[in-house]
């Protein structure tokens, strides 16, 4: 038989240490609580906060798992461990865990905003709709909630509808810069320029030197034919952000297509302005007449492919479809 009263003292000592940052000192106590009682579901939950917060994942779960044989319907249990699976790459496991735990406790908020995210997450995007609304049925004056929502049908290209979506985050919120971000580019994708436009504008009066604000400014401005304008926010963008080729190659080519002229500034930041009217610093324009940038190629001659070319062979992509997710000149928003 163990000493009730020093598991209580282990037990004790290690939630105060574990409130107090201290998780080393607390595994350490909880594992001896553990000794004396290997079935104490508390202890078994415990450690595995403490385990979790070191970033030691597979034990945390084993820790978590623990607490779930105890007692089945820990929520709570269910919820952490769904975490660490996902911390480990366990696509399945996480689903099965953040399911079970949305059962136990349906009206957890938290529950079912993870159970959406991890849907998201491996590309269920039908399902992850679904349990967006069933969150927001929840707590319907949650604006993450809205938010997430809208992003998920924006991935699915559902733009008016995530822009619906956006608009009652930023009600809700109207301090959130990410709903507005977001709002303009499910308002480009829906072809409103105008009211885009405006919404990268508000952003901006929140964001005032952020680069990629301004380059999505200089795309919706371009495409309302705002030429002079487009040129300002894209001069702004490369000011912000020098590395970003992508608001390069378009302010490029809206001076080799318009031939507008680059707004007056100072000496010190003007960029220079090569034949052919495209904004690249000397060195950037091969022989070929094409302007490089990082990884992309971008050319710009009158009425030729307006396209970025990767490295490799064959990499070429149109700039209306330029992937969101390449690693270099990425503009915000995909295309």
């Amino acid at each position: 038989m163990f000493s009730m009263e020093e598991f209580g003292v282990r037990l004790h000592r290690g939630d105060l240490a574990l409130s107090r940052g201290h998780n080393p000192e607390a595994e350490r106590h909880l594992r001896a609580a553990l000794v004396l009682d290997p079935r104490s579901v508390k202890a078994h939950f415990k450690l595995g906060i403490a385990l979790e917060r070191q970033r030691r994942w597979r034990e945390a779960e084993a820790a978590f798992r623990g607490a779930i044989r105890g007692k089945r319907d820990h929520a709570l249990a269910w919820l952490r461990l769904a975490a660490c699976c996902r911390r480990q790459g366990k696509d399945l496991e996480e689903e099965e865990a953040i399911r079970e735990a949305v059962r136990l406790a349906p009206a957890s908020t938290e529950a079912r905003h993870n159970l959406a995210v991890t849907l998201a997450r491996l590309g269920k995007h039908d399902e992850a709709v679904l349990a967006y609304e069933a969150a927001i049925a929840v707590a319907p004056t949650n604006p993450i909630l809205h938010d997430g929502l809208g992003s998920v049908l924006l991935a699915g290209r559902r733009y008016e509808a995530a822009a619906a979506a956006f608009r009652e985050a930023i009600r809700l919120g109207p301090q959130s810069l990410r709903a507005r971000v977001h709002l303009g580019h499910a308002l480009r994708r829906c072809r409103k320029f105008v009211e885009a436009a405006q919404a990268y504008r508000e952003c901006l009066e929140m964001a005032p030197r952020d680069a990629d604000l301004y380059g999505s400014l200089g795309r919706v401005l371009e495409r309302t034919k705002r030429l002079g304008e487009a040129v300002q926010a894209y001069t702004r963008a490369i000011r912000l952000d020098p590395t970003n080729g992508f608001w390069r190659c378009r302010l490029g080519m809206v001076l080799d297509d318009g031939e507008i002229p680059l707004p007056v500034e100072p000496d010190h930041q003007r960029p220079v302005v090569r034949p052919g009217g495209s904004d690249f610093a000397p060195g950037d324009i091969d022989d070929g007449g094409s302007i490089r940038h990082g990884k992309f190629r971008c050319r710009l001659r009158r009425g030729a492919g307006k396209s970025i070319v990767g490295p490799g062979a064959g990499d070429t992509m149109s700039l209306e479809g330029y992937s969101a997710n390449s690693t270099q000149g990425t503009p915000p928003g995909g295309s």
